[in-house]
Protein backbone atom coordinates (compact mmCIF):
# COMPACT_ATOMS: atom_id res chain seq x y z
CA UNK A 1 0.00 0.00 0.00
CA UNK A 2 1.23 3.47 -0.92
CA UNK A 3 0.01 6.38 1.21
CA UNK A 4 -0.21 9.77 -0.48
CA UNK A 5 -0.86 13.37 0.54
CA UNK A 6 -3.62 14.78 -1.65
CA UNK A 7 -4.36 18.12 0.05
CA UNK A 8 -2.74 20.42 2.60
CA UNK A 9 -3.52 23.62 4.43
CA UNK A 10 -1.57 25.55 7.04
CA UNK A 11 -2.07 28.79 8.93
CA UNK A 12 1.12 30.21 10.34
CA UNK A 13 2.67 33.55 11.11
CA UNK A 14 4.12 33.62 7.58
CA UNK A 15 1.05 32.57 5.61
CA UNK A 16 -2.64 31.80 5.82
CA UNK A 17 -2.43 28.77 3.52
CA UNK A 18 0.06 25.98 2.88
CA UNK A 19 1.38 27.45 -0.37
CA UNK A 20 2.02 30.86 1.15
CA UNK A 21 3.71 29.40 4.23
CA UNK A 22 5.98 27.19 2.10
CA UNK A 23 6.89 30.06 -0.25
CA UNK A 24 7.63 32.35 2.71
CA UNK A 25 9.89 29.80 4.37
CA UNK A 26 11.66 29.13 1.09
CA UNK A 27 12.24 32.87 0.65
CA UNK A 28 13.38 33.28 4.26
CA UNK A 29 10.58 35.69 5.15
CA UNK A 30 10.23 36.16 8.90
CA UNK A 31 7.26 37.43 10.91
CA UNK A 32 9.02 37.71 14.25
CA UNK A 33 7.97 40.80 16.19
CA UNK A 34 8.63 42.22 19.64
CA UNK A 35 5.95 41.09 22.08
CA UNK A 36 3.86 43.79 23.71
CA UNK A 37 2.42 41.37 26.26
CA UNK A 38 5.33 39.35 27.62
CA UNK A 39 8.75 40.18 29.06
CA UNK A 40 11.61 37.99 30.23
CA UNK A 41 12.85 37.72 33.82
CA UNK A 42 14.84 40.92 33.40
CA UNK A 43 11.91 42.86 32.00
CA UNK A 44 13.07 42.76 28.40
CA UNK A 45 10.58 42.08 25.59
CA UNK A 46 10.95 38.82 23.68
CA UNK A 47 10.42 38.14 19.99
CA UNK A 48 7.32 36.12 19.06
CA UNK A 49 5.58 35.02 15.87
CA UNK A 50 1.80 35.20 16.01
CA UNK A 51 -0.95 34.61 13.45
CA UNK A 52 -2.45 37.93 12.43
CA UNK A 53 -5.66 38.76 10.64
CA UNK A 54 -7.86 35.84 11.74
CA UNK A 55 -10.08 36.17 14.82
CA UNK A 56 -7.89 38.90 16.27
CA UNK A 57 -10.78 39.97 18.49
CA UNK A 58 -10.85 36.62 20.30
CA UNK A 59 -8.47 35.39 22.97
CA UNK A 60 -6.60 32.20 23.81
CA UNK A 61 -8.61 29.01 23.33
CA UNK A 62 -11.46 30.59 21.35
CA UNK A 63 -9.03 32.34 19.01
CA UNK A 64 -6.99 29.23 18.20
CA UNK A 65 -10.18 27.24 17.90
CA UNK A 66 -11.52 29.65 15.28
CA UNK A 67 -8.24 29.52 13.35
CA UNK A 68 -8.28 25.71 13.42
CA UNK A 69 -11.86 25.46 12.17
CA UNK A 70 -11.14 27.96 9.41
CA UNK A 71 -8.02 26.04 8.34
CA UNK A 72 -9.88 22.72 8.09
CA UNK A 73 -12.93 24.23 6.40
CA UNK A 74 -10.81 25.68 3.58
CA UNK A 75 -9.04 22.32 3.12
CA UNK A 76 -12.27 20.30 2.94
CA UNK A 77 -14.13 22.78 0.75
CA UNK A 78 -11.27 22.67 -1.73
CA UNK A 79 -10.97 18.86 -1.71
CA UNK A 80 -14.71 18.29 -2.16
CA UNK A 81 -15.34 21.18 -4.53
CA UNK A 82 -16.39 18.72 -7.24
CA UNK A 83 -19.45 17.88 -5.15
CA UNK A 84 -18.34 14.34 -4.36
CA UNK A 85 -19.12 12.46 -1.16
CA UNK A 86 -17.46 9.53 0.56
CA UNK A 87 -19.16 6.23 1.29
CA UNK A 88 -16.27 5.29 3.54
CA UNK A 89 -15.15 6.49 6.93
CA UNK A 90 -13.12 9.62 7.58
CA UNK A 91 -10.56 9.39 10.37
CA UNK A 92 -9.65 12.65 12.09
CA UNK A 93 -6.26 12.49 13.81
CA UNK A 94 -5.16 15.57 15.74
CA UNK A 95 -1.74 16.12 17.32
CA UNK A 96 -1.59 18.45 20.32
CA UNK A 97 0.71 19.53 23.16
CA UNK A 98 1.59 17.07 25.95
CA UNK A 99 -0.57 17.30 29.05
CA UNK A 100 2.49 17.96 31.23
CA UNK A 101 3.16 21.31 29.55
CA UNK A 102 1.25 24.20 31.16
CA UNK A 103 -1.06 26.30 29.04
CA UNK A 104 -4.48 26.25 27.39
CA UNK A 105 -5.65 22.98 25.92
CA UNK A 106 -6.47 24.12 22.42
CA UNK A 107 -8.03 20.79 21.54
CA UNK A 108 -10.60 21.43 24.30
CA UNK A 109 -10.70 19.83 27.72
CA UNK A 110 -14.13 18.42 26.93
CA UNK A 111 -13.41 17.85 23.23
CA UNK A 112 -15.66 20.66 21.96
CA UNK A 113 -13.22 21.63 19.23
CA UNK A 114 -12.46 18.05 18.20
CA UNK A 115 -16.17 17.25 18.02
CA UNK A 116 -16.81 20.37 15.98
CA UNK A 117 -14.05 19.44 13.53
CA UNK A 118 -15.62 16.00 13.20
CA UNK A 119 -19.01 17.54 12.52
CA UNK A 120 -17.46 19.67 9.78
CA UNK A 121 -16.13 16.54 8.07
CA UNK A 122 -19.50 14.79 8.35
CA UNK A 123 -20.79 17.07 5.62
CA UNK A 124 -19.09 14.71 3.15
CA UNK A 125 -19.46 11.31 4.80
CA UNK A 126 -21.67 9.43 7.24
CA UNK A 127 -19.01 8.46 9.77
CA UNK A 128 -16.10 10.43 11.23
CA UNK A 129 -13.89 8.96 13.95
CA UNK A 130 -11.73 11.47 15.87
CA UNK A 131 -8.56 10.66 17.78
CA UNK A 132 -6.28 13.02 19.73
CA UNK A 133 -2.57 12.27 20.25
CA UNK A 134 -0.98 14.33 23.01
CA UNK A 135 2.75 13.97 22.46
CA UNK A 136 3.72 17.47 21.39
CA UNK A 137 6.21 18.00 18.58
CA UNK A 138 6.21 14.37 17.43
CA UNK A 139 2.43 13.92 17.68
CA UNK A 140 1.68 14.49 13.98
CA UNK A 141 4.26 11.87 12.93
CA UNK A 142 2.49 9.46 15.28
CA UNK A 143 -0.82 10.45 13.66
CA UNK A 144 0.66 9.57 10.25
CA UNK A 145 1.75 6.16 11.57
CA UNK A 146 -1.80 5.54 12.82
CA UNK A 147 -3.22 6.76 9.49
CA UNK A 148 -1.11 4.20 7.64
CA UNK A 149 -2.56 1.37 9.72
CA UNK A 150 -6.12 2.62 9.25
CA UNK A 151 -5.69 2.94 5.49
CA UNK A 152 -4.18 -0.53 5.27
CA UNK A 153 -7.25 -1.89 7.05
CA UNK A 154 -9.68 0.14 4.93
CA UNK A 155 -7.97 1.33 1.71
CA UNK A 156 -11.02 3.35 0.66
CA UNK A 157 -11.18 5.53 3.79
CA UNK A 158 -9.72 9.01 4.15
CA UNK A 159 -7.53 10.36 6.95
CA UNK A 160 -7.40 13.97 8.08
CA UNK A 161 -4.17 14.55 10.00
CA UNK A 162 -3.71 17.83 11.82
CA UNK A 163 -1.64 19.62 14.42
CA UNK A 164 -2.50 22.65 16.53
CA UNK A 165 -0.43 24.57 19.05
CA UNK A 166 0.39 28.01 20.37
CA UNK A 167 3.27 28.76 22.71
CA UNK A 168 2.14 32.33 23.34
CA UNK A 169 -0.04 31.95 26.43
CA UNK A 170 1.54 33.58 29.49
CA UNK A 171 1.58 30.41 31.63
CA UNK A 172 3.22 28.49 28.80
CA UNK A 173 5.82 31.21 28.36
CA UNK A 174 6.41 31.34 32.14
CA UNK A 175 7.13 27.61 32.14
CA UNK A 176 9.78 27.97 29.43
CA UNK A 177 11.21 31.18 30.89
CA UNK A 178 11.65 29.54 34.31
CA UNK A 179 14.15 27.23 32.59
CA UNK A 180 15.71 30.14 30.65
CA UNK A 181 14.76 28.59 27.33
CA UNK A 182 13.33 31.65 25.61
CA UNK A 183 15.75 33.49 23.37
CA UNK A 184 16.32 37.05 24.59
CA UNK A 185 19.01 38.90 22.69
CA UNK A 186 18.55 42.08 24.72
CA UNK A 187 19.16 40.04 27.87
CA UNK A 188 22.14 38.30 26.27
CA UNK A 189 20.53 34.88 26.01
CA UNK A 190 21.28 33.88 22.43
CA UNK A 191 20.67 30.15 22.78
CA UNK A 192 16.95 29.62 23.04
CA UNK A 193 13.81 29.61 20.95
CA UNK A 194 11.32 32.16 19.72
CA UNK A 195 7.72 31.11 20.48
CA UNK A 196 5.14 30.92 17.74
CA UNK A 197 1.83 29.29 16.86
CA UNK A 198 0.39 27.40 13.92
CA UNK A 199 -2.33 25.08 12.67
CA UNK A 200 -1.94 22.59 9.85
CA UNK A 201 -3.93 19.81 8.20
CA UNK A 202 -3.27 17.30 5.44
CA UNK A 203 -5.36 14.63 3.76
CA UNK A 204 -3.88 11.15 3.52
CA UNK A 205 -5.28 8.31 1.44
CA UNK A 206 -4.08 5.29 -0.48
CA UNK A 207 -2.69 5.91 -3.94
CA UNK A 208 -5.43 3.69 -5.37
CA UNK A 209 -8.08 5.70 -3.52
CA UNK A 210 -6.67 8.95 -4.85
CA UNK A 211 -6.76 7.63 -8.41
CA UNK A 212 -10.33 6.44 -7.97
CA UNK A 213 -11.37 9.84 -6.60
CA UNK A 214 -9.38 11.60 -9.33
CA UNK A 215 -7.22 13.45 -6.79
CA UNK A 216 -3.66 14.44 -7.57
CA UNK A 217 -1.03 13.22 -5.13
CA UNK A 218 1.27 16.00 -3.92
CA UNK A 219 3.74 13.52 -2.43
CA UNK A 220 3.99 9.93 -1.25
CA UNK A 221 4.72 8.99 2.36
CA UNK A 222 6.97 5.96 2.00
CA UNK A 223 8.45 5.56 5.49
CA UNK A 224 7.60 6.49 9.06
CA UNK A 225 9.74 5.95 12.14
CA UNK A 226 8.93 6.47 15.82
CA UNK A 227 11.16 6.13 18.86
CA UNK A 228 11.65 7.36 22.41
CA UNK A 229 14.72 9.19 23.64
CA UNK A 230 15.96 7.50 26.86
CA UNK A 231 17.72 10.69 27.95
CA UNK A 232 15.12 13.31 27.09
CA UNK A 233 15.52 17.00 27.84
CA UNK A 234 13.13 16.81 30.77
CA UNK A 235 15.05 13.87 32.26
CA UNK A 236 18.15 16.12 32.60
CA UNK A 237 20.36 13.20 31.54
CA UNK A 238 23.07 13.67 28.89
CA UNK A 239 21.61 12.73 25.52
CA UNK A 240 23.34 11.32 22.48
CA UNK A 241 20.30 11.56 20.22
CA UNK A 242 19.53 7.85 20.33
CA UNK A 243 15.76 8.34 19.98
CA UNK A 244 15.89 10.65 16.97
CA UNK A 245 18.55 8.45 15.34
CA UNK A 246 16.32 5.40 15.69
CA UNK A 247 13.26 7.24 14.35
CA UNK A 248 15.16 8.48 11.28
CA UNK A 249 16.82 5.11 10.65
CA UNK A 250 13.47 3.34 10.88
CA UNK A 251 11.87 5.75 8.42
CA UNK A 252 14.77 5.30 6.00
CA UNK A 253 14.64 1.52 6.34
CA UNK A 254 10.90 1.33 5.68
CA UNK A 255 11.22 3.62 2.68
CA UNK A 256 14.07 1.59 1.14
CA UNK A 257 15.51 4.96 0.21
CA UNK A 258 19.25 5.44 -0.12
CA UNK A 259 20.17 8.22 2.36
CA UNK A 260 22.30 9.77 -0.39
CA UNK A 261 19.11 10.40 -2.38
CA UNK A 262 17.54 12.61 0.30
CA UNK A 263 17.46 16.09 -1.24
CA UNK A 264 16.08 17.97 1.76
CA UNK A 265 15.64 17.56 5.49
CA UNK A 266 12.99 19.58 7.29
CA UNK A 267 13.14 19.61 11.09
CA UNK A 268 11.76 21.36 14.13
CA UNK A 269 15.15 22.75 15.15
CA UNK A 270 14.42 25.92 17.06
CA UNK A 271 17.68 27.51 18.21
CA UNK A 272 18.17 25.47 21.38
CA UNK A 273 21.61 23.88 21.61
CA UNK A 274 20.41 20.47 22.78
CA UNK A 275 18.12 20.17 19.73
CA UNK A 276 20.98 20.98 17.34
CA UNK A 277 23.20 18.48 19.14
CA UNK A 278 20.47 15.83 18.91
CA UNK A 279 20.16 16.31 15.17
CA UNK A 280 23.93 16.35 14.78
CA UNK A 281 24.16 12.85 16.25
CA UNK A 282 21.25 11.60 14.11
CA UNK A 283 22.60 13.14 10.90
CA UNK A 284 26.05 11.64 11.38
CA UNK A 285 24.66 8.16 12.07
CA UNK A 286 22.05 8.19 9.31
CA UNK A 287 23.94 9.96 6.54
CA UNK A 288 27.58 9.50 7.49
CA UNK A 289 28.49 13.00 6.40
CA UNK A 290 27.20 16.55 6.18
CA UNK A 291 26.41 16.84 2.47
CA UNK A 292 26.38 20.49 1.37
CA UNK A 293 23.98 19.64 -1.46
CA UNK A 294 21.36 18.31 0.98
CA UNK A 295 19.08 21.14 2.02
CA UNK A 296 18.31 21.64 5.72
CA UNK A 297 15.19 23.63 6.49
CA UNK A 298 14.23 24.77 10.00
CA UNK A 299 11.16 27.02 9.58
CA UNK A 300 11.25 28.15 13.23
CA UNK A 301 13.57 30.90 11.98
CA UNK A 302 10.58 32.31 10.11
CA UNK A 303 7.46 31.36 12.08
CA UNK A 304 8.86 30.66 15.53
CA UNK A 305 8.71 27.33 17.34
CA UNK A 306 5.22 25.88 16.87
CA UNK A 307 5.22 22.80 19.10
CA UNK A 308 2.63 20.17 18.20
CA UNK A 309 1.91 21.94 14.90
CA UNK A 310 5.51 21.33 13.77
CA UNK A 311 4.76 18.03 12.02
CA UNK A 312 1.98 19.31 9.76
CA UNK A 313 3.73 22.55 8.85
CA UNK A 314 6.92 20.66 7.97
CA UNK A 315 5.10 17.93 6.05
CA UNK A 316 3.09 20.51 4.13
CA UNK A 317 6.22 22.45 3.20
CA UNK A 318 7.91 19.23 2.07
CA UNK A 319 4.86 18.26 0.00
CA UNK A 320 4.87 21.70 -1.63
CA UNK A 321 8.57 21.40 -2.43
CA UNK A 322 8.19 17.95 -3.97
CA UNK A 323 5.09 18.80 -5.99
CA UNK A 324 6.56 22.07 -7.29
CA UNK A 325 10.03 20.72 -7.98
CA UNK A 326 12.29 22.69 -5.64
CA UNK A 327 12.77 19.44 -3.75
CA UNK A 328 13.63 16.99 -6.52
CA UNK A 329 13.35 13.41 -5.24
CA UNK A 330 13.02 12.71 -1.52
CA UNK A 331 12.53 14.68 1.69
CA UNK A 332 12.95 13.70 5.32
CA UNK A 333 10.89 15.32 8.07
CA UNK A 334 11.83 14.94 11.73
CA UNK A 335 10.40 16.15 15.04
CA UNK A 336 11.20 15.46 18.68
CA UNK A 337 9.59 16.54 21.92
CA UNK A 338 11.00 17.48 25.32
CA UNK A 339 9.47 14.35 26.84
CA UNK A 340 11.44 12.10 24.48
CA UNK A 341 9.02 11.10 21.73
CA UNK A 342 10.68 11.32 18.31
CA UNK A 343 9.32 10.86 14.82
CA UNK A 344 10.50 10.95 11.24
CA UNK A 345 8.87 10.52 7.83
CA UNK A 346 10.23 10.10 4.31
CA UNK A 347 8.35 11.70 1.42
CA UNK A 348 8.86 10.97 -2.26
CA UNK A 349 8.05 12.95 -5.36
CA UNK A 350 4.94 11.26 -6.71
CA UNK A 351 6.23 11.29 -10.28
CA UNK A 352 9.19 9.07 -9.33
CA UNK A 353 7.10 6.01 -8.47
CA UNK A 354 5.48 3.56 -10.82
CA UNK A 355 1.98 4.59 -11.94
Amino acid sequence: MTMVITATNSITAVGHNAEMAAASVRAGISRLVESIDYYDIEGNPILVASIEGISDDEEDVERMGSITKYCLSILLESYFQDGSNLKNEIHLLLGVAPVSRPGPRYEGETKELVNHLGEMAQKWTKKVTPQVIRTGNSSVIQCIEVAGKLLKKDPHSLCIVGGIDSLLASDTLDWFEDSERLKSETFGRNQGFLPGEAVGFMLLETKEGAVRRKKKALAEVIGVGLANEPASFLSEKPSKGEGLTKACRTALSKSSCDPADIDAVLGDLNGEFFRAKEWGYAELRCFGNCNDARQLWYPADCMGSVGAASGTTLMNIAAAGLSRGWIEKYAMVFCSDDEGECGSAILRNNSRSNP
